[in-house]
């Protein structure tokens, strides 16, 4: 299976409006990715993917199968990507593609880690998405392929450390994916062990009561 992911069409060179005030500063969208969401290939996809109450019915992180997908909560981020071209003539050169990479870092418990230990075996036989801080959601209707998938579960010396995970997935596509503003994702009923409070921190619950990692 070819795993670039592809988001442009016939009508991709389109120009498309911009504010009829461009100097106008409008207020900015947070950017740090909040949540992870792993769809295996044998698992349907959510009827709109733009509808957060139609993922209630293809998540459940409770499911042991494939038959489901799981959402994990932490923090990441997508930097700039590598970017792959090819010259035509002297002077013209066209980028034919990009290949991102995603980290995610997220609390370890006894769910998280035996699915960062999966991970640790590269295996790609899923789609994913990425919501964001500011409710917008990265993937498009049939999710984003991998190419590299990997994992780590450092255990740092420091006295107050925390156990923190780490996902890095690697993928490749012509442009950025397809996002949509979907705030009502964030009331998707799942818990993975930990909250984030409002700047981004993890909040551990100890006796019922959340300490900041």
């Amino acid at each position: 299976m070819n795993n670039l992911n592809t988001y442009t069409d016939c009508s991709g060179c389109d120009l498309y409006s911009l504010p009829a005030a461009p100097v106008c500063v409008r207020k900015p969208i947070f950017s740090q990715i909040t949540r992870l969401v792993i769809l295996p290939n044998a698992a349907q996809l959510p009827a709109d993917w733009t509808v957060g109450e139609d993922w209630d019915a293809v998540l459940d992180n409770t499911s042991a199968t494939v038959a489901f997908g799981r959402v994990l909560h932490g923090k990441g981020g997508v930097p700039d990507p590598a970017e792959a071209s090819v010259s035509l003539g002297k002077i013209d050169r066209r980028i034919t593609r990009r290949r991102y990479t995603l980290d995610f870092e997220l609390t370890v418990n006894s769910q998280t880690r035996e699915i960062l230990r999966k991970m640790q075996r590269g295996l790609t036989d899923f789609r994913f998405w990425y919501f964001t801080a500011g409710d917008w959601l990265f993937g498009g209707a049939n999710g984003i392929r991998p190419l590299v998938v990997s994992s780590v579960l450092p255990l740092l010396p420091g006295g107050n450390d925390f156990e923190l995970g780490r996902i890095r997935i690697e993928f490749a596509s012509d442009i950025d994916p397809v996002a949509a503003y979907v705030p009502d994702f964030a009331d998707v009923d799942l818990y993975s062990g930990f909250l984030i409070d409002n700047d981004g921190d993890f909040l551990i619950d100890v006796d019922d009561e959340f300490l900041e990692v």
